[in-house]
C-alpha cells in the first residue's frame, strides 16, 4: 500500500510542478490531492493504522510517537492550517451546500462514490458522518473538506469522459454549467483561502515531506 501511495504522490507532485507557474489553483489541487496519501504513508511508516475521518488527529499522534511533530506541523500547512481553522465553519457550510447541489447529479449518473449512489440525498450523510468531525476536531474537518472536493471531482471527470486529473484541473469545466460547475466554483472558493504567494513554498514542503515519508517507510521495513 505504501508503494502504491508513493507512486500516486509522485505523479500528483509532478503535475503540480508543471502547473505551479501558470495555474496556482491546479497546482494547489495536485499538492493537496497527493498529500492525502502522504498522510497515510507517514502514519503507516510508524506502524499505526491511518484513518480517513481522523487523518489530522491520527497523524499528530503518530508523529508525536516518533518525536517528529515537526513533520506534522509542516503537513498541516499544506491545507492552510492554522489560518484555515478560523474558517472551519465556512468550510463546513461549503461542503454541506456543495453536497446538496451535486448529490442528485452524481446519484443519477451512478458515477459517484457508494454513499452518493446508495442514498437519495446528502442530509443524513452530512449529519451522521461530517458534522461529528466538525464537532470533535475542526482540524480534521478542514482536511476532509480540502480532500473531499477533489475526491468528488475525480468522479465528475468520469461523467464527462476524463479518466484522471489533467495538469490544468479546472480547464474542462470552463464551458460547463449546472451541478459540476457549482462544485468546481465552490472548490475554487475554498482553494482561494490559501494565498497564491504560498503555493510554491507548499509544493516544496510537500516534496520534502514525501522524501521524509519514504525514509521512514524504508527504515520501518529494514527493522
Amino acid at each position: 500500500m505504501i508503494q502504491k501511495n508513493m507512486d500516486s504522490i509522485d505523479l500528483c507532485l509532478q503535475k503540480a510542478r508543471l502547473a505551479v507557474r501558470s495555474d496556482r489553483n491546479s497546482a494547489l489541487c495536485h499538492i493537496q490531492n497527493g498529500s492525502a496519501e502522504l498522510a497515510s504513508n507517514l502514519v503507516l511508516a510508524t506502524g499505526a493504522a491511518p484513518s480517513i475521518r481522523r487523518t489530522i488527529s491520527k497523524l499528530e499522534s503518530a508523529m508525536r510517537k516518533i518525536g517528529r511533530i515537526d513533520l506534522f506541523n509542516e503537513y498541516v500547512s499544506l491545507y492552510g492550517i492554522p489560518d484555515t481553522l478560523e474558517r472551519a465553519s465556512f468550510l463546513c457550510e461549503q461542503l454541506k451546500q456543495g453536497y446538496r447541489e451535486v448529490w442528485s447529479y452524481m446519484n443519477e449518473k451512478a458515477a459517484g462514490p457508494a454513499y452518493m449512489i446508495q442514498q437519495p440525498s446528502s442530509e443524513s450523510w452530512f449529519r451522521n458522518r461530517i458534522q461529528p468531525i466538525f464537532e470533535h476536531d475542526k482540524r480534521d474537518l478542514v482536511w476532509i473538506v480540502f480532500i473531499e472536493y477533489p475526491y468528488i471531482l475525480r468522479f465528475i471527470f468520469k461523467t464527462i469522459g476524463i479518466d484522471d486529473f489533467p495538469e490544468h484541473a479546472f480547464k474542462p469545466f470552463m464551458n460547463l454549467s449546472g451541478p459540476p460547475a457549482y462544485w468546481v466554483n465552490r472548490y475554487l472558493s475554498i482553494l482561494n483561502l490559501i494565498p497564491e504567494a504560498m503555493v510554491s513554498d507548499l509544493l516544496s514542503t510537500a516534496g520534502q515531506l514525501n522524501a521524509e515519508a519514504k525514509k521512514l517507510a524504508h527504515k520501518k521495513y529494514l527493522n
